[in-house]
């Protein structure tokens, strides 16, 4: 799990369009996890377009939800801990906007994504992402 800031006038915007981008390259980003004689594979999800996948892989967080850097650790150890089901892609994405990591920062919009180990782990995860 990692964020990284933006000072986009329109964050969700941008973001979707990159998120789209990556689920049209990368099999595995519009994939689900099937068991098959006691093994796990990936199985590409063919009934839903890249849009769909986007729209039910990511999340806008209200405004007030998060506002500083406590507010973003509390939210990050609670969806550490959370379970992805295997019927659904293995990576979700949230967007914070007016956040400010010091008080007295511009407000910046923080993306945050999180992804199963097995969907990008080093550098395969940072190359999906370029």
């Amino acid at each position: 799990m990692f964020f990284s800031y933006t000072t986009s006038p329109n964050p969700e915007k941008d973001l979707k369009e990159g998120m789209r981008k990556i689920v049209v390259a990368h099999v595995k980003a519009r994939s689900r996890i099937v068991r098959v004689l006691g093994d796990l594979y990936y199985q590409e999800i063919k009934d839903k377009s890249p849009d769909e996948i986007v729209d039910q892989c990511f999340e806008q967080l209200p405004d007030n939800l998060i506002v500083t850097e406590k507010h973003l650790q509390v939210f990050l150890s609670k969806q550490i801990a959370c379970y992805m089901p295997f019927s659904e892609p293995q990576w979700k994405v949230w967007i914070v906007k007016n956040f400010k990591l010091k008080e007295h920062d511009e407000c910046r919009s923080v993306f945050i994504w999180k992804s199963h180990h097995n969907f990008g782990d080093g550098l395969s995860g940072a190359a999906m992402l370029m």
